[in-house]
C-alpha cells in the first residue's frame, strides 16, 4: 500500500506518498490500455512504459489549473515556444522505493521541491509551490503504482518532473503558458555495476557551469553541451565525465550522472 505521514522539518529524507492504496486495489484500477510490467530482474537505467502522466497547466489568466491524469505520454507545443529556442525547461529526478513494510516512500523530494522553485524564479518561470509538486509526484506513484518496482529486486521508480514554457512567442519574454508534468519509469542500476566504483575522466576543453551562470539549477539547457564531452569519454572508455571549475581548472566542479567520494 501507498501512504504519507507529515514531512518533519528537519530529519527522514524519506516520506511516504498520500492516500492509502493496496497492490491488489490497485490492480483493479489498471487501464486497459497500460502496458505489460517489465521484467524486474532486468531492468537497467532505460526509459520503460507506465500507465498515466501527470500534467498542470498555468496561464496568467487562471494560474495553475487543478492538473490531469492521462495516458497520453507526447506534449503537443507551438513551433515558437520558448522553451524549444530559448531553452525556458528545467527538470528534476527522484525516486519512490517500495518498503519492507510495504509502503511506497519518495526520498527526498522537499530538496527536489526546493530546487525547482529556485530555478523557475532564475528563469523567470511560475514556481511550482512546494504542495503542488508533491501532489503531482504523489498522483503520479498513485496511478503508476503497480510499476513500482517490489521490495528485494533493488529497483526503484524514477521520477521526473519537468516544467517549460510554450505558446506562441517570437521575442525573448515570458511564455503566453506553462507546464508542469511528471512521468514515472522503474528502473534498476544506473551503472551496470551497480554500487561498484567506476572510472572517470576529468574533462579538459570543456566547462560544466560558469560563475554566476546556470549550474546550480537543472535547467534543461545544462545538459545538451555535456553531450558530446560524455561521447568522448564513452570512446575513451570511460562511462562518466569529471569537470573541474571554470574559474581556475583546480577544483572538483561536478561529476557527471555519480556521486563522488574522494579522499
Amino acid at each position: 500500500g501507498v501512504g504519507r505521514s507529515p514531512l518533519p522539518d528537519h530529519g527522514s529524507m524519506l516520506r511516504r506518498a498520500s492516500r492509502p492504496l493496496s497492490r491488489a486495489a490497485s490492480r483493479r484500477r489498471l487501464y486497459a490500455t497500460a502496458p505489460p510490467l517489465p521484467e524486474w530482474e532486468t531492468l537497467g537505467f532505460n526509459a520503460t512504459p507506465t500507465a498515466r502522466m501527470i500534467r498542470y497547466n498555468w496561464s496568467a489568466e487562471r494560474g495553475w489549473d487543478a492538473g490531469e491524469s492521462s495516458p497520453e505520454f507526447t506534449v503537443t507545443i507551438h513551433g515558437l515556444s520558448n522553451v524549444l529556442h530559448y531553452g525556458q525547461g528545467l527538470f528534476e529526478g527522484l525516486k519512490a522505493f517500495h518498503c519492507k513494510d510495504g509502503l511506497v516512500r519518495v526520498f527526498n523530494s522537499h530538496a527536489n521541491a526546493a530546487r525547482l522553485q529556485s530555478g523557475a524564479e532564475r528563469l523567470a518561470m511560475p514556481v511550482v509551490p512546494p504542495e503542488l509538486f508533491d501532489e503531482a509526484v504523489d498522483r503520479c506513484i498513485r496511478d503508476n503504482v503497480e510499476y513500482v518496482p517490489p521490495y528485494g529486486y533493488g529497483g526503484a521508480m524514477y521520477l521526473r518532473p519537468f516544467l517549460f514554457g510554450h505558446g506562441e512567442k517570437l521575442g525573448l519574454g515570458a511564455a503566453p503558458h506553462y507546464s508542469f508534468c511528471v512521468i514515472a519509469s522503474p528502473v534498476g542500476a544506473y551503472y551496470k555495476g551497480g554500487l561498484e566504483p567506476i572510472d572517470a575522466l576529468v574533462v579538459e576543453g570543456f566547462d560544466r557551469a560558469a560563475p554566476r551562470g546556470v549550474g546550480n539549477i537543472k535547467a534543461a539547457g545544462n545538459y545538451a553541451p555535456d553531450v558530446l564531452p560524455s561521447i568522448l569519454a564513452k570512446e575513451k572508455g570511460y562511462p562518466v565525465c569529471l569537470y573541474l571549475d571554470a574559474a581556475t581548472q583546480t577544483y572538483v566542479e561536478e561529476p557527471r550522472r555519480l556521486q563522488l567520494h574522494h579522499c
